[in-house]
């Protein structure tokens, strides 16, 4: 049976109005198609793959600035939706609840196809005719692990995570890159300011999303920065973190990992499919963490989960 790709509606959580999320997920090695967060599906004839213009852009990529990383310094800040006066709230951002977290290192743009072909050999990306400094995309949580594991090594750096079939374990006394916990991705997207879209200024001037780049992913490092020069939290892609999804609490939290055990995966920060509505700090996503799909990619961090007092 050849590959499928599946049409899924991610979102339906809550929101009034929700506009939905239309993403493509490839199927599994088992020929059957995957399923995320919610909604139906139906079967779609896989397009043509894309030739790959990073090849022919960069024959012999180099890890190079790309995984330079960012201080961001630890905060108490308040997660989930705090502004529904703003955009209304989809019902798993709440409780807000007061979370803190300590300094982290952070990569300044999602990860790029480049630097993706420079670490593991292949380009996975469906937008592989957008070029080098586009974010790779059509990835698996644990294909973000695996990347995240060989660019410590080849930066001589001890991997954060030990992995044993389909089981993933933590060293987080590691110094090695990793993916954010869901609490460092909010918390370095809302900045000091609890900001409703990454950099604090408008959609438009913070992300690619379904108005401004309808047809697929742009360059990364084009929109406006956070305060910590952070780019592309929001729009472009979205990007995996570490927890697996389940409820947020009703108590102050000190750098949560979310559940020990689960089926999905958050990813935050929306995408070029997604409308305004989604595209926020506080917005959630799910997925298997087995699963590809073309709107989502990677942004990691370096460094342990420190002790705060």
């Amino acid at each position: 049976m050849g590959r499928l790709t599946l049409l899924v509606l991610l979102g339906t959580v809550g929101c009034r109005n929700d506009p939905g999320v239309a993403v493509f997920i490839k199927s599994t090695d088992s020929g059957t198609a995957g399923t995320a967060d919610s909604g139906t599906g139906s079967e779609w004839a896989d397009p043509p793959l894309e030739p790959d213009a990073c090849a022919e852009e960069e024959p012999e990529p180099v890890i190079g600035p790309w995984a330079d990383a960012f201080p961001v310094p630890g905060a108490t800040f308040e997660q989930g939706c705090t502004q529904p006066d703003v955009l209304p709230c989809y019902i798993n951002e709440l409780p807000t609840h007061s979370t803190t977290v300590g300094d982290v290192q952070a990569m300044a743009t999602e990860v790029t196809q480049e630097l993706w072909r420079a670490v593991m050999v292949d380009n996975p990306s469906h937008y592989r005719a957008c070029g080098c400094s586009c974010p790779v995309e059509t990835i698996s949580w644990y294909d973000a692990v695996a990347f995240a594991n060989t660019l410590s090594e080849l930066q001589g750096r001890s991997p954060a995570y030990v992995v044993d079939g389909d089981t993933v374990t933590w060293d987080t006394d590691s110094a090695g890159w990793r993916l954010p916990t869901e609490a460092e991705w909010e918390r370095m997207a809302k900045g000091d300011d609890d900001h409703v879209v990454a950099s604090g200024t408008d959609v438009t001037a913070a992300a690619w999303y379904r108005e401004n780049a309808p047809d697929g992913p742009r360059d990364v490092g084009q929109k406006a920065p956070t305060q910590h020069g952070l780019i592309d939290l929001n729009g472009n892609v979205w990007e995996w973190v570490w927890d697996w999804s389940g409820p947020y609490p009703d108590t102050a939290t000190v750098q949560p990992t979310g559940p020990d055990t689960g089926t999905v995966k958050v990813l935050r920060g929306g995408s070029y499919a997604d409308d305004y509505r989604v595209v926020r700090t506080s917005v959630r996503r799910e997925l298997p963490p087995d699963q590809a799909v073309e709107s989502v990619g990677v942004r990691l961090v370096r460094g342990p989960l420190l002790e705060l007092p």
